[in-house]
């Protein structure tokens, strides 16, 4: 089970729930402070209440006492002792009705492994104009109203501050440990304030639980730790996939960082590790038949913050810019190829990218920011966004004084 949305609080709701068809028991094994994945073992011991056997390893004992027992296992935040998978692999071939459920934020990758993903909360629909009665019924707007309710009794969705509440929950992508960290600064704050500050969630979201580990303090050290998790090379390419906006696809992220970014790694590889501990997201939407890739908002945040601290990231932003340039001059001329679906429709899914290219080069190259912004602002005219178009041409002067 992969998630970020309290991986630890859906495996207790799952084993509650079938704890009947268990008559041995459901055991819970709580993994997060063990740091050797050679104490598995042990750990599992001491979970299930088995005293050692000082006439054979623990594992055989191990096994020998879980061999025939109908029993539900939960080991929670496999993620960093991956190593610790054999343990698993041999109490599940060597026992005939032990059950294991896994909460981690990477697969185990081990034979007969059901993944179970499980995304982030569902937000309002950013198009629908937001209402006590629209936030009320979805579950990242209870879950606010919840949180902040714990703190400040008799806090409500109104009128006055459905708005910033619908949008303190979309910018925090959905993720429950953001909007209960974003929800506990109702005690000083209202919704009407965090919503603007949320611009730099990173430092705004502490403050949890003292009860809850370190990392769930607040919303970087809950990043941080899957990133610890990460080979170095793969660390880099995060910091590096930040400089997308609204994601991109392989051949893109392969163009801009596979000559951009000395990673140590093939980047279909990084992909591959970013992935599978959940720092990128694959999406496929309609009329997209290529996958591409995409990070989190506030995981992008903590990924920009990295990106800042490498050598080549200057290098990197120009070679993003560089792509999208290409992409927007490709048929983006003033005359019939401005029609051709195919390009409206890629400048459509890359628009994000495309405003993110025009501010990199109006400070670095006003004459490349000119070249871009012509194409852009017919295409801003015929979508309809002319204030947008009249924009970019009012600014074409301060970019590049020849074009006054």
């Amino acid at each position: 089970m992969r998630s970020r949305r309290g991986k630890t609080r859906l495996c207790i709701a799952l084993a509650s729930e079938v704890a009947g068809d268990y008559p041995d028991g459901v055991y819970f094994v709580p993994l997060a402070p063990v740091r050797d994945p050679g104490l598995v073992p042990s750990t599992i011991a001491q979970g299930i209440g088995l005293q050692d056997a000082r006439d054979r390893p623990l594992m055989d004992h191990l096994v020998s006492q879980l061999r025939e027992r109908k029993l539900l296992l939960v080991l929670d935040n496999f993620e960093h002792l991956l190593a610790g998978a054999p343990v698993v692999i041999r109490l599940l071939q060597e026992t005939s009705a032990l059950r294991i459920l896994v909460s981690s934020r990477s697969s185990l990758r081990v034979s007969g492994e059901q993944e179970c993903p499980v995304p982030p909360l569902a937000v309002p629909d950013p198009m629908a104009h937001p209402t006590p009665a629209s936030l009320s019924s979805c579950v990242s707007g209870r879950l606010f109203t919840e949180r902040a309710a714990a703190v400040v009794p008799g806090f409500a969705i109104d009128d006055e501050n459905a708005p910033a509440i619908a949008q303190i929950v979309r910018r925090l992508d959905g993720l429950p440990l953001a909007i209960e960290l974003a929800a506990a600064r109702v005690r000083l704050l209202p919704p009407e304030a965090i919503s603007p500050r949320l611009e730099h969630s990173l430092g705004l979201l502490t403050g949890g639980g003292r009860d809850l580990p370190d990392r769930q303090q607040t919303l970087r050290a809950t990043i941080a730790w899957s990133h610890d998790l990460l080979s170095a090379g793969a660390r880099r390419l995060l910091a590096a996939c930040s400089v997308f906006a609204g994601g991109a696809s392989l051949d893109v992220i392969e163009t801009v960082c596979g000559t951009a970014v000395d990673a140590g790694l093939p980047v279909l590889d990084g992909l591959e590790e970013l992935v599978g501990l959940s720092m990128l997201r694959q999406v496929r939407g309609p009329g997209r038949p290529a996958a591409r890739y995409a990070m989190l908002e506030t995981i992008r945040e903590f990924a920009a913050e990295r990106l800042d601290r490498l050598p080549e990231a200057d290098r990197i932003r120009g070679a993003h810019a560089a792509v999208f340039l290409t992409l927007v001059e490709a048929d983006g001329r003033p005359h019939a190829g401005l029609a051709k679906k195919e390009w409206l429709d890629r400048v459509d899914t890359e628009h994000n990218n495309i405003r993110a290219a025009l501010s990199w080069y109006r400070a670095h190259d006003p004459a490349a920011a000119l070249r871009l912004a012509a194409p852009m602002a017919t295409f801003w005219s015929l979508r309809g966004l002319t204030a947008r178009a009249d924009s970019a041409w009012a600014n074409c002067s301060a970019w590049c004084p020849s074009a006054a």
